[in-house]
């Protein structure tokens, strides 16, 4: 029913835009015909303003009346085209934006493994303490930009059967030593942060024992 209501709308907007394109046409066409009448009526006759070339005016009247019914047939074939066109034109860029976005998302992935891989490298060659420094203030930071804390971090381990004897909110040696544990049970890289895929995988892990 609402479909009708906004069809019969649509088609009283339409012929109220063909009406006013027909009013003013039709305005243009007489006024251009008393203006060529004018021109070819002897002197002292008719209109003061006096203008040359009176077949463009009489060709101008005779066009702008026209105009609405050749602009209905033509601009509606042209339109159709048209719209073809741009669906076909989208269509190519909706595939190309596709193309570049895999390409870029798999540099990116490229890009981000290997740098991984890098800091690997650098946290194996720092002494013990340094590296869990390290550790600890980049799982503090991915933690907190995850919204959650260290505190449900721990609770969640220790929920899937790790050995941690208190849930603070502090990145302790016994959390430190129970993630490399779970990353090394789940395939992960087992360097002790908290990153985005690690708390991913404890959050899923807890979740299964939930369910």
């Amino acid at each position: 029913m609402s479909q009708i209501s906004n069809n019969t709308n649509n088609q009283k907007e339409k012929t109220k835009t063909n009406k006013g394109l027909l009013v003013i046409s039709w305005f243009f066409s007489l006024l251009f015909l008393i203006i060529g009448i004018n021109s070819i009526l002897p002197e002292g006759v008719g209109l003061k303003i006096r203008i040359e070339n009176q077949i463009y005016w009489f060709v101008l009247s005779f066009a702008t009346f026209i105009i609405p019914y050749i602009s209905e047939v033509t601009f509606k074939g042209f339109n159709v085209k048209l719209l073809k066109e741009i669906k076909n034109t989208q269509g190519k860029i909706n595939s190309l934006t596709d193309d570049v976005n895999h390409l870029i998302s798999t540099q990116i992935n490229k890009s981000r493994i290997e740098l991984i891989k890098g800091y690997h490298i650098y946290l194996e060659n720092l002494a013990p303490e340094e590296r869990y420094k390290k550790v600890k203030l980049l799982s503090k930071y991915y933690v907190e930009e995850t919204g959650i804390s260290i505190s449900d971090i721990k609770k969640w381990l220790k929920k899937l059967g790790y050995d941690l004897s208190e849930t603070s909110n502090e990145y302790t040696v016994e959390l430190y030593q129970s993630l490399k544990s779970f990353q090394g049970k789940q395939n992960l890289y087992a360097d002790g942060i908290c990153g985005y895929l690690t708390h991913k995988t404890i959050q899923d892990e807890h979740d299964k024992i939930k369910s």
